[in-house]
């Protein structure tokens, strides 16, 4: 039998949320705070306790405990967030990720809980409520039975890979949204959804693959209790947690298939813009240019002194832009070249590109000249 925490006094245990004495069969029992640092493990059995961090006095606790090792003090007070298992002669500790519990259900921020795994103690602490670590307390309140600490770190995996999935579902479903409208007949501006889409993508992901890498890096450190146990245990979720991953590398690849497709659809758009803006400078550069020499303060222009000048201008303004317009058409036929780098050449490449039929047009008229 451990030796208790204390004495039977409310504060012993400072920052206390909840904790639960278990039997040899994992049958719980909730430990009221005020008597918690008095109780002790039934022959066979084990206790959790669950601290709230943000209480000063728990950390001064935790600090000065002498019931868990230097691994374990470290793992529970430090403020680094990366997810890892500490192996140490006799304790297990560890971070792991887990989604703030809010009442509404749509958090996406994520928390971390920290425990420490000693004999037949688990201590763990935190700074947020947790969604999965809320479902395993409840369901404990609930009477659901957890044989051994190593049991209640894979129950609380679990309920993270439960989460983790419901989210790669609605990740899914979203970018099967953003997919149809990319890939519809009309153009839609789907970079700022598609960009949060990959932005949560790339968070989920990379919580997985450090979770999955936690696991496997057991398998050459969990050769003496209570690692082993621990091992033995979460290795039932590695499968599961394999699986979304896996799930998440296509989504994310998925992902930077429609940015790509965005990105040409743009350009298209962008390219047929400029296309019609350069058709409608060409048919009007002529008539600007008439109505520029006919707008001089000079003497001897044409048609000064006729009364019918200006309607002559209009007319000699309106032949020169279907000229314009005759030469955008007939370019690819007049100016035919032979050779790499012959207007047929352009319009093979491009042939719809008005624009570079003029480029190449003016080649072969200065070519000729």
């Amino acid at each position: 039998m451990n030796a208790p925490f204390g004495q039977s006094r409310p504060n012993d245990l400072p920052g206390l949320l909840w904790g639960f004495g278990f039997d040899r069969d994992g049958r719980p029992e909730a430990l009221d705070p005020e008597i918690a640092a008095a109780f002790t493990a039934k022959p066979g059995g084990w206790i959790w306790l669950h601290f709230d961090l943000l209480d000063q006095r728990c950390q001064h606790w935790l600090s000065a405990a002498a019931h868990f090792g230097a691994a374990g003090k470290t793992t529970l007070l430090s403020s680094g967030d990366h997810q890892h298992f500490r192996i140490a002669a006799d304790c297990l500790a560890g971070v792991l990720a887990d989604t703030i519990h809010k009442l509404d259900g749509t958090s996406e921020d994520v928390g971390h809980w920290r425990f420490a795994l000693t004999g037949a103690v688990v201590v763990s602490a935190g700074r947020h409520a947790l969604d999965s670590v809320e479902a395993v307390r409840r369901a404990i309140q609930n009477g659901a039975a957890v044989p051994t600490p190593a049991n209640l770190v894979e129950a609380i995996l679990e309920e993270i890979a439960g989460d983790c999935e419901k989210r790669v579902v609605a990740l899914g479903s979203d970018l099967d949204r953003v997919e149809d409208r990319v890939l519809a007949d009309a153009v839609h501006d789907e970079r700022r959804p598609l960009a949060h889409l990959r932005r949560r993508t790339v968070r989920l992901h990379r919580r997985i693959g450090n979770l999955l890498i936690m696991i496997h890096r057991l398998d050459h450190q969990a050769k003496a209790e209570p690692a082993a146990s621990l091992h033995a245990a979460v290795g039932r979720v590695v499968q599961r947690l394999a699986e979304l991953e896996h799930e998440l590398r296509e989504m994310q690849e998925r992902g930077r298939l429609l940015q790509e497709e965005i990105a040409a659809k743009l350009a298209t758009e962008t390219n047929n813009a400029l296309q019609a803006i350069s058709v409608l400078t060409a048919l009007f550069l002529p008539p600007t240019l008439i109505v520029g020499i006919f707008g001089m303060n000079t003497k001897g222009l044409p048609l000064s002194d006729d009364p019918d000048g200006f309607e002559w201008v209009l007319l000699l303004s309106a032949l020169c832009a279907l000229g314009a317009y005759w030469l955008l058409k007939r370019a690819p036929k007049l100016f035919k070249r032979s050779g790499p780098h012959s207007l047929e050449d352009s319009r093979k490449s491009d042939p719809r590109n008005a624009w570079g039929g003029i480029s190449f047009a003016a080649a072969g008229l200065f070519g000729r000249a």
